[in-house]
């Protein structure tokens, strides 16, 4: 098990609260962090990073809110962090 930390951000991409949770690999700590995205609407996007390395954005994009294939309300940006710049 490896320690990734979630900061979950406002709609300005400050950060409003993080969690430090234990996952097997990067797309299950990825996993984790969408799920507890989807748990919390009142943060905007979630960012997982590994020490200080990001590795993992997803936020919601509020143009999408209305689109009719979306039956959640919710538009998803992903982004994964190749590592460069």
């Amino acid at each position: 098990m490896a320690l990734y930390r979630c900061h979950f951000l406002d709609a300005d991409d400050r950060i409003k609260a993080h969690e430090e949770i234990d996952a097997r690999s990067l797309l299950d700590a990825i996993g984790q962090a969408n799920a507890m995205l989807n748990e919390r609407s009142h943060h905007d996007a979630v960012e997982v990073w590994t020490g200080n390395r990001w590795l993992y954005r997803a936020g919601r994009e509020k143009e999408f809110a209305y689109n009719a294939n979306n039956k959640t309300g919710v538009g998803w940006r992903l982004m994964l962090n190749s590592g460069r710049a």
